[in-house]
C-alpha cells in the first residue's frame, strides 16, 4: 500500500533508527520538563484550596441544578 502511494507521487514515510536514537535525549528532557510543570501546577492548585467561598453567591452547590424548559408555541394564527 505504501508503495502505491509512492508510485502515485504521494508522501513517503521512512523511519531511520539512527535518527530515533539521536532524538531520544530531547524527548526525555522535554518529558521531564512537562512532568515538573504538571507537578508544580498540581501543588499550586492544592495550596490554593477550594475555588468557592463561604458567601451565598460562591458557596459550593449541595444539589445539582436542573432547568426545566417548556416548548415554545409554534402555532401561528392568520388574521
Amino acid at each position: 500500500m505504501a508503495d502505491d502511494a509512492a508510485k502515485a507521487g504521494g508522501p513517503q514515510f521512512k523511519i531511520a533508527p539512527g535518527d530515533l536514537k539521536d532524538a531520544a535525549p530531547t524527548f526525555e528532557t522535554q518529558s521531564k520538563a512537562l512532568k515538573d510543570a504538571l507537578d508544580k501546577l498540581k501543588k499550586s492548585l492544592t495550596e490554593d484550596g477550594a475555588p468557592w467561598g463561604s458567601d451565598k453567591s460562591s458557596r459550593r452547590p449541595t444539589t445539582p441544578r436542573t432547568t426545566t424548559c417548556s416548548p415554545r408555541s409554534t402555532s401561528w394564527s392568520r388574521a
